[in-house]
């Protein structure tokens, strides 16, 4: 606090009021300058991050500057207004400048006309910057010039006629002998952390139609895949090449290539589904009704928390080509387009008197992956086997099936074609996958990946995150060198806007967003918000707002939430028993405080 007084009273003479802006920016020197105390001399935030942080940037407490308005804002006014600096951010490269006349403090990088120290303390403080010199050769065991040193002292120590935003701060000079002396040190750095993002990227993106397929360095492996997929429709007995009836609705078809990894990304293998395109799809012709529900993603929870509480590993249960297993509408007619790498041979072609395979069509016998009523035909076969086999759907949740017998229990959770189940007693494990040996149920083992999310049993705990989904989300919008920040929202988050600049549909230049990209981000948020993040659920929230007219705040709000996850991304969901009862269970409910407005 001593230094806070002689900030205020000696050398800035401002108002009491501004205490505790000067004592945020006095911690934030502090923590970051170089201490005797510390082996080599290192800052405590640089012992505790393992980072070494620069200060040549900081501007001297309580100097007047310009702060430049955002040159977007199109309405008719002056682009500045008179500020004092009180500081910088604690998480972004801005400055924190009080603005007298609104009354308002502005966090931005937008600061001009920085008046600091004198000629006479320039000088001063250029002969403190080359003291530090021999310190820092004996320090770092790099050797600086006294050219260069000079010539880094009169371009970071100018006077006030220059725009140059630093510092007073003995510790500066210091963070400048360090940044010149660690350059090689950092620019290896740098290299390391490039060619990390290099192999991180050598995996070859998912083809997104047939045409990539054929041009892919992995061609031989989506083929096998291709082959595979129409090998297993055909031993399903899903569809007759005929001749479809003149003026018949014929819908395409596309193929799916999707790249499976295990919970650390690693290739797992290559998946070529075959989906039919449901947007040529007509109601009553080629549809009906199409509701499926899915099991809720605190079910999965609770399903693992059981799986603690009974000493039971939970088991993860796969269903391939889910979808084909069912029939049809019996009233339906559908037909398909003979899809892109399909061989029909001449014998069939004789047979069916035709010439050429584009006069020929796929009768379905029973569903397909992309038919709009197809998971709601499977989701009816699923419940007529698990009732069949003596289980009782939850009341609470469409997706969760309970069966008891003899004081044993077993609980099934359904999400589609994805199953984990939980069992009392390790033998109905056993039980369970041969009863359901009609839909040809693969079972996993023990649960390790369920909807993209790592699931790991570590010392009776379940530890649950999802860092290969994350790395996916950052390399889909571009942002894989994105600098982490301590919290998802910050202060200037919670400003509103009072001309806001809104996204476009389609952008003008390569790196302006568009609401397309907002929309898509966001999307990706909230789902590792509801799975394992609900740290950011706050911030998503907020941001999903306005996904109808998405604003330019909007769009940083979500950059920021993606820089709090990039430096969390190894934070893991951890599930624990902490009733230590083993009779039973206890319940626990909470509510808001206002009891949702007493209604």
């Amino acid at each position: 606090m001593n230094i806070v007084r002689s900030i205020m009273i000696s050398s800035c003479e401002l108002p009491l009021s501004f205490w505790g802006d000067t004592a945020e920016c006095v911690a934030y020197i502090r923590i970051r300058s170089s201490t005797k105390a510390n082996a080599g001399g290192r800052s405590p935030l640089e012992l505790l991050t393992r980072t070494a942080h620069d200060l040549s940037d900081i501007v001297v407490f309580g100097s007047p500057c310009t702060v430049h308005r955002d040159t977007r804002n199109k309405s008719i006014g002056e682009r500045g207004e008179r500020g004092v600096i009180t500081g910088k951010s604690d998480e972004v490269k801005r400055y924190r400048s009080n603005i007298p006349r609104s009354k308002t403090v502005v966090v931005t990088q937008h600061v001009r006309n920085v008046k600091t120290l004198k000629k006479e303390q320039n000088a001063h403080l250029r002969r403190v910057h080359l003291a530090y010199k021999t310190e820092a050769e004996e320090i770092f065991g790099v050797k600086t010039s006294d050219k260069q040193l000079e010539a880094v002292s009169v371009q970071k120590l100018k006077g006030h006629g220059q725009k140059t935003a630093w510092t007073c701060d003995i510790h500066r000079t210091r963070s400048v002998c360090r940044k010149d002396a660690e350059t090689n040190v950092r620019h290896d750095s740098k290299r390391i952390g490039e060619a990390r993002n290099v192999l991180n990227s050598v995996r070859e993106p998912d083809p997104k139609n047939y045409v990539e397929v054929m041009r892919s360095e992995l061609k031989e492996k989506w083929q096998i895949a291709m082959k595979e997929e129409l090998e297993a429709l055909e031993d399903n007995e899903l569809w007759a090449v005929e001749v479809p009836p003149h003026k018949s609705h014929v819908l395409h078809t596309k193929w799916v290539f999707k790249t499976k990894t295990d919970g650390d990304g690693s290739i797992e293998r290559f998946k070529a589904p075959l989906v039919a395109c449901d947007n040529e799809q007509v109601f009553g012709v080629d549809y009906g009704l199409t509701f499926a529900a899915v099991m809720e993603l605190s079910t999965v929870k609770v399903l693992l928390i059981l799986a603690l509480r009974w000493g039971v590993p939970a088991r993860h249960g796969d269903i391939p080509n889910a979808y084909v297993k069912e029939g049809k509408e019996q009233q339906l007619e559908i037909f398909l387009a003979i899809p892109q790498g399909m061989i029909v041979v001449e014998s069939v072609l004789n047979k069916l008197g035709v010439d050429t395979k584009d006069k020929l069509a796929l009768r379905l016998k029973k569903s397909l992956y992309g038919l709009k009523q197809a998971g709601r035909l499977w989701s009816q076969l699923q419940h007529a086997n698990l009732v069949d086999a003596g289980f009782t759907r939850c009341l609470t949740d469409m997706c969760l099936y309970l069966k008891h017998q003899d004081s044993e229990t077993t609980i099934v959770g359904v999400y589609v074609d994805d199953l984990l189940v939980t069992v009392s007693k390790i033998i109905l494990v056993r039980e369970f996958f041969d009863e359901m040996r009609s839909l040809s149920i693969k079972d996993l083992g023990q649960v390790s990946k369920f909807l993209g999310m790592r699931v790991a049993l570590n010392d009776g705990r379940y530890l649950l995150d999802q860092e290969a989904a994350f790395e996916g989300v950052l390399d889909q919008h571009g942002v894989m060198n994105a600098k982490g920040v301590r919290s998802p929202i910050g202060e200037e988050n919670n400003d509103t806007e009072d001309d806001p600049v809104f996204l476009t549909v389609q952008s003008s230049t390569k790196n302006e967003p568009t609401m397309r990209d907002f929309q898509s981000l966001v999307g990706s948020l909230l789902w590792l918000a509801r799975c394992t993040r609900p740290d950011i659920s706050f911030a998503v929230h907020k941001a999903t707002r306005r996904t109808h007219r998405p604003t330019t705040n909007d769009w940083k709000l979500a950059k920021r939430i993606v820089r709090y996850l990039k430096g969390t991304k190894s934070m893991k969901f951890e599930m624990r028993i902490t009733d230590k009862n083993p009779k039973g269970f206890s319940t626990a409910s909470w509510s808001d405080s206002d009891f949702a407005a007493d209604k």
